[in-house]
């Protein structure tokens, strides 16, 4: 009869030494989970970020853009003043020539 107590009780120890031995696992386990999980929210509060910078980024390109279509305006109008005066300058060139020939000064 001892003999089948002292099995027994070996058998039971065995039994608790691999169940602590699955407790420290799942330990071992549930620490990478929560190290996951930091990471995980670490990630999230990284692309919150990179998203605003990306916004001011789209605002500041849609500021830029007003402001080169502004300038391109600007010099659409004055190639148009310098277009103009060059016609009106050589309008006034030929008239005085004509005028010159007619009142015989050429």
């Amino acid at each position: 009869m001892e003999h089948l107590l002292n099995k027994l009780n070996d058998t039971m120890e065995r039994a608790i030494e691999k169940i602590d031995d699955q407790g420290q696992r799942l330990t071992g386990i549930e620490v990478k989970v929560d190290m996951y999980r930091e990471s995980q929210h670490e990630v999230a509060r990284k692309l919150e970020s990179v998203d605003k910078v990306a916004h001011e980024a789209i605002q500041s390109t849609k500021a830029a853009h007003k402001r080169l279509d502004s300038r391109d305006s600007d010099i659409t109008w004055l190639k148009r003043a310098f277009v103009g005066g060059s016609i009106a300058m050589g309008f006034t060139v030929v008239g005085g020539l004509i005028l010159a020939v007619v009142k015989g000064y050429l």
